[in-house]
């Protein structure tokens, strides 16, 4: 049920008319890569690992290194696309499969397997 302040805000915003969207993007909205160019970030970050994974594991400052494969390898963002993180090499990982479950919370870290 409406009271009738919200009832006089909404009516006063359907005078109005539509609104205006700003003319200057926000600072951390990003643009989308297209395919085209996230597979060609995906190849030069495949690249750089060497085909290995660059994620750490447990035990700290060891990497798990374990061999990845360019099908199955999968990039993984160190700050996050919704918390501002661009699609840059400086922004990316090349993990393993586990690993980057680990990372994003969704398998234990004891659990290895």
């Amino acid at each position: 049920m409406l009271n009738y302040r919200r009832l006089q805000r909404i009516t006063r915003l359907a005078r109005k008319g539509p609104q205006k969207a700003p003319s200057v993007l926000h600072p951390l909205a990003r643009v989308p890569l297209t395919p085209s160019e996230w597979e060609k970030l995906k190849d030069q970050l495949f690249t750089r690992s060497n085909g290995h994974c660059e994620a750490k594991s447990g035990l700290p400052a060891r990497r798990c290194n374990a061999r990845i494969f360019r099908a199955s390898f999968e990039p993984h963002h160190i700050l996050s696309r919704a918390h501002g993180g661009a699609d840059t090499l400086d922004n990316l990982l090349a993990c393993c499969h586990a690993c980057h479950e680990i990372i994003d919370g969704r398998r234990p870290m004891w659990r290895t397997a």
